[in-house]
């Protein structure tokens, strides 16, 4: 019995240390992808697909697929978005990125939807 114990006692220390290791590199990327949103831009992406993200089991957050031009160069990228937020294909909104890093983006949905003419 006391063999059970010991092996409850590893298997959930273990479980916290996984925890606790996911949690940093979640808090990690968040902070390094808003350090280097600090050197950023505005321009106009446009919604090109959404749905569900893929994988995992339970709630699966809702992402967008977006394109937008920078420096005369197109990107495709993805994003999660509030799930209040009715999101159309082909709608436009505002979008940060990183002059440094074009790639690392932030879809400012709360400005609501934008003009497309500046978009691809």
């Amino acid at each position: 019995m006391s063999q059970c114990r010991k092996q409850e006692k590893g298997t959930k220390r273990l479980n916290v240390i996984i925890i606790v290791g996911v949690s940093l590199l979640v808090v990690y990327g968040l902070i390094s992808r808003n350090n280097k949103l600090k050197n950023s831009d505005v321009t106009v992406c446009t919604i090109v697909d959404f749905g569900y993200a893929s994988g995992g089991s339970g709630l699966r957050p809702k992402v967008v697929k977006y394109e937008y031009i920078v420096n005369g160069k197109l990107y495709n990228e993805n994003s999660s978005y509030p799930h209040d937020n009715t999101v159309k294909i082909g709608d436009c909104y505002k979008l940060k990125y990183c002059i440094d890093d074009p790639k690392v983006t932030e879809v400012l949905f709360e400005y609501g939807k934008v003009e497309c003419k500046d978009a691809k």
